[in-house]
């Protein structure tokens, strides 16, 4: 039996929007469907944020996703890549609380599935935007640069770029792992570390004026 009958009944239903919206697992698929989408696909998918939101069901779907992994299981994809189309729709559905320094904090410190890394690499990234307030969050931030994922290294260096300075030190550290990732795919895409090291110079070399400044 696959994990949507493994679905607590108060999330079943996103089984329908997951088959439907959770094939698109790519950047240039998501870009190719929200560039087509209907009124009444959106309509659908703000529905569903929502009902997710509102109800706060992040809890109960993050423990089935770490139950089923998105690596090990199809259908835990599926319901994975669904938020990944309403997140970039831009569709809110995270908990109101979830964007504070205690939240991110304690992101940093979970671990054990692909989603949890996900999670860590978020954390950092928007930890970068609350300036001084973010100071305790620093040593968390100084071992994720030593991250098993290298994505929540990339944003760690990015958020100490900004918390901190040594802005040199940081964005080296950063082209050292694009550089292992830097090969354009069949669509002219970078994988998954070197889409998000790429995102991370370009927003230092925003803030900082051109590369290494």
């Amino acid at each position: 039996m696959g994990v949507f009958s493994k679905l607590p009944a108060e999330l079943q239903y996103l089984i329908a929007p997951a088959e439907k919206y959770g094939r698109h697992q790519f950047d240039h698929q998501v870009g190719e469907f929200l560039a087509r989408v209907t009124d009444a696909e959106m309509d659908e998918l703000a529905s569903v944020a929502e009902r997710f939101r509102l109800n706060g069901h992040s809890v109960a779907f993050n423990e089935l996703l770490d139950r089923y992994p998105i690596t090990e299981h199809e259908q835990s994809a599926l319901l994975y890549f669904l938020f990944g189309v309403i997140d970039a729709a831009g569709i809110e559905f995270s908990d109101s609380d979830w964007n504070t320094v205690e939240s991110h904090m304690a992101s940093l410190q979970r671990f054990g599935s692909f989603r949890l890394a996900s999670e860590r690499a978020h954390a950092a990234r928007f930890l970068a935007d609350f300036g001084r307030d973010a100071t305790p969050a620093i040593p968390l931030l100084k071992t994720a640069c030593s991250d098993e994922d290298e994505r929540v290294r990339v944003w760690a260096h990015y958020a100490l770029a900004k918390l901190q300075g040594h802005v040199q030190n940081h964005e080296s550290a950063i082209r050292e792992i694009f550089s292992h990732h830097a090969e354009l795919d069949e669509f002219d895409c970078y994988d998954d570390v070197g889409t998000e090291a790429n995102a991370a110079l370009e927003l230092l070399n925003e803030t900082t004026g051109g590369p290494g400044s």
